[in-house]
């Protein structure tokens, strides 16, 4: 079993994807087969303050703490 991973990738010329790089790693190197979810913020390789990648972190965090939560709350009700 492997763990849900999610990608933000920044993109320097703003929306050219997949040809577009964050000024260190091209999007195509970037990019992950797979990921549960892809955000493509207009920003450097170092884009982790922006609001957008702020927002999408906690999007993803609320989304793994309520899957969390429905995993306790099914093993519990089983454990009876």
């Amino acid at each position: 079993m492997t763990a849900p991973y999610h990608s933000i990738i920044g993109d320097r010329r703003k929306g050219d994807s997949p040809n577009s790089t964050d000024g260190v790693v091209p999007y195509w190197s970037s990019h992950l087969d797979g990921a549960k979810s892809e955000l493509i913020v207009p920003g450097p390789h170092g884009s982790q303050d922006l609001p957008q990648t702020i927002a999408e972190l906690q999007r993803i965090l609320r989304l793994h703490l309520r899957k969390s939560g429905e995993a306790r709350t099914t093993i519990a009700q089983t454990s009876y």
